[in-house]
């Protein structure tokens, strides 16, 4: 079996997914009737999170391997963020605490202009 050549680097995975989420954000702040397009809007940052959070590994664990521990360490903390919204979106996604969801969209949100801006 031959090797997996991938096209995209995870950079270009990462800023894509941001993208994505950022728009799914605008779309629901932009929608009349945010109550049932919170949890559709929680369930698709939910998935591009866990995205993100993967490559974030598959990248520190490159690193690790080539023995830079220091800079896998400080890639993983840049981006320990994601870990933490994903798991309050996961929290209230069951429950449907459409306050909290709402909460934590917002917080992604600001989160994700700052990044954009940055």
């Amino acid at each position: 079996m031959g090797r997996v050549i991938h096209t995209t680097n995870p950079t270009r995975q990462r800023k894509a997914i941001l993208k994505k989420m950022s728009l799914a954000i605008g779309e629901f702040l932009r929608s009349k009737n945010q109550g049932n397009s919170a949890a559709e809007t929680a369930a698709v940052l939910i998935q591009g999170l866990q995205e993100i959070r993967e490559s974030v590994n598959r990248t520190a664990e490159a690193w690790e391997k080539r023995d830079y521990w220091v800079k896998a360490d400080a890639f993983r903390r840049q981006w320990s963020w994601v870990e933490r919204h994903e798991s309050n979106l996961t929290r209230c996604l069951p429950s449907a605490d459409s306050d909290g969801m709402l909460g934590e969209i917002l917080a992604l949100g600001e989160r994700l202009s700052a990044i954009r801006s940055g």
